[in-house]
């Protein structure tokens, strides 16, 4: 008890720490193992992505999100490509701490599948020049989940 009383403490106070503003402009890359039905026709997802967001609030920031990403094939299967639309939150934790989602639709490069709606979440750490975060994203396409868990940098422009 007496040590989920000081980590919340800890948790709080860290709240109340001054924190940078979560808007702007960004770019990024990232790399993925994929899961679920990706997992057996892909062997690594790669992929770019910029955003701008709008403050809300000095902690939440809210606007839109695009990119390339591609879910590379192995064995006999191709790749798959998509441009990610999406609209995309994020919010701070304290000075350093950041969450993000985006909602929208994969936009299918490839006759290999249609696009689908589109899903991440990001949690990461952040400082005055770069975003640096471990993603879960998921496309729910033609009956089947398209999913991927890594790691990503951002960079703020």
């Amino acid at each position: 008890m007496k040590k989920l009383l000081l980590i919340s403490l800890i948790l709080t106070l860290f709240s109340f720490t001054a924190h940078a503003q979560q808007g702007g402009f960004r770019a990024g890359v990232h790399a993925g193992l994929p899961l679920s039905d990706a997992s057996d026709i892909s062997s690594v997802n790669l992929g770019a992505d910029v955003n701008y967001l709008f403050n809300v609030t000095d902690r939440v920031a809210l606007g839109a999100s695009t990119g390339y990403s591609a879910f590379l094939g192995k064995d006999d299967f191709d790749t798959y490509s998509y441009i990610p639309v999406a609209f995309s939150g994020r919010a701070s934790y304290g000075a350093n701490i950041f969450y993000a989602a985006d909602v929208g639709y994969a936009i299918a490069l490839d006759s290999y599948t249609d696009g689908g709606l589109l899903y991440q979440a990001k949690l990461g750490y952040t400082n005055n020049f770069l975003d640096a975060f471990v993603f879960y994203k998921g496309i729910s396409a033609d009956g089947a989940t398209i999913a991927a868990v890594g790691l990503g940098v951002g960079f703020k422009l």
